[in-house]
């Protein structure tokens, strides 16, 4: 019995560019290489960059910028000749500072690109028409209380009607991902799970875990010492079966 498709996604976060640890060059060839303009990549439906696609707030003269940019034209218009849809999810404030609407105006204006590219700054529970799916997407230091962060996600999903959604995007920390003796805010990881019929997928913390349903990738790149588990992104193909 032949299986039914129904989405093939790719997930990448922590890409951290401008880190001054990063050769920026070798970077955007890793990309190049994670996303090449080939039948394979093609084959996508969605590619969610789940925050922290930049480590801080880059000038207009940085070289790092300026290979970056230069990416992201020609990778946005392979997603728009290969009709993927592209959603960029803000990170850490810290790290992204906004900059993922850089790359909107790229997309929108100055490229004249069009690709089907969404900058998601705030909590959402977006309803996906291409896909009939509902996706939740969670940024990065929305409060200092993650219950605050949570009651607003429940509030959402009942101004929707739902009791579910399809799949999460989150940028933070669960709590099985820190040692005991660490006391930073993090997200209770079986209250999402009793939120999402599918995976959760989370960002923040650079190296590669799962839970149950959740996966952590980790960073796309070697960016610390000591950082030796596998690195890059990841694919999930979901069938009707």
């Amino acid at each position: 019995m032949s299986r039914s498709r129904v989405l093939n996604l790719a997930i990448i976060w922590d890409i951290q560019g401008g880190n001054g640890r990063l050769d920026h060059d070798k970077l955007v060839d890793n990309l190049s290489t994670a996303f090449p303009d080939n039948d394979e990549t093609g084959q996508l439906d969605l590619i969610v960059f789940a925050g922290d696609i930049f480590d801080d707030l880059l000038n207009a003269v940085s070289p790092a910028l300026a290979l970056f940019e230069v990416w992201w034209a020609g990778f946005l218009r392979m997603c728009k000749r290969r009709d993927i849809a592209v959603r960029i999810l803000e990170g850490t404030k810290s790290h992204d500072w906004g900059q993922g609407s850089r790359l909107v105006a790229i997309n929108d204006k100055l490229g004249r690109i069009g690709a089907a590219l969404v900058y998601i700054d705030e909590l959402s529970v977006r309803y996906e028409e291409r896909f009939d799916m509902n996706f939740l997407f969670v940024p990065d230091d929305l409060h200092h209380d993650t219950q605050v962060t949570l009651d607003q996600v429940r509030e959402l999903l009942r101004a929707k009607n739902l009791d579910k959604v399809d799949f999460a995007f989150m940028h933070g920390s669960f709590k099985y991902q820190l040692p005991a003796h660490v006391k930073a805010p993090h997200h209770d990881e079986h209250a999402y799970l009793d939120l999402v019929k599918y995976l959760i997928f989370i960002g923040h913390i650079h190296v590669h875990s799962q839970y149950d349903r959740i996966w952590a990738q980790g960073s796309f790149d070697r960016i610390s010492h000591g950082e030796e588990s596998a690195k890059g992104h990841l694919r999930v193909k979901l069938y009707s079966d």
